[in-house]
């Protein structure tokens, strides 16, 4: 789903998904299919970090600050699924080996709730044998990040042309 910048008056009244708050009738505003932001709301990208390790979680969660964009995290992915509605997401960082929920399962389940959502995952490991995933990560076409990894292979990954905001 793209996020457009809709200028042009509208006669609609609709609710900011990100603060809660009407929007102005004749207000600019980031028009998605799941409803509008006002454009003073979503001012920086918004990432989703999902990673197990508190410590790992953290510095990742760090990283993305300090290249632009906000952050949220998320322990597991069902903890993930929960906040999915609340924010529009330009990406997703997901660990790829997790407990009860994986991330082929984690992509699934997104893409059955967000169709078109799971060019926006971009999945992190740093398991060497990729090998079990190798189908599934040839088949959705998606990134992987190799842990640990740069800052700078963090936002050539998060710039990567072609990707559709989560929301």
């Amino acid at each position: 789903m793209r996020r457009t910048l809709n200028a042009m008056p509208s006669d609609e009244t609709s609710i900011c998904r990100a603060c809660g708050k009407p929007i102005e009738e004749h207000a600019a505003r980031y028009r998605t299919p799941a409803g509008d932001t006002h454009v003073h709301c979503h001012k920086e990208p918004r990432v989703l970090v999902i990673e197990g390790d508190p410590a790992l979680r953290e510095s990742i969660v760090g990283m993305v600050k300090r290249i632009g964009y906000l952050a949220d995290d998320a322990a597991n992915s069902e903890e993930a699924i929960e906040r999915l509605p609340r924010f529009p997401y330009d990406v997703i960082l997901c660990a790829l080996r997790m407990p009860a929920m994986n991330g082929p399962a984690f992509y699934r389940e997104v893409r059955s709730r967000y169709p078109g959502a799971g060019s926006r995952i971009i999945f992190m490991t740093a398991h060497a044998e990729l090998q079990e995933y190798a189908p599934f990560l040839t088949a959705v076409g998606a990134l992987v990040l190799r842990k640990p990894f740069t800052i700078e292979e963090l936002r050539l990954a998060i710039a990567s042309p072609g990707k559709d905001k989560l929301s």
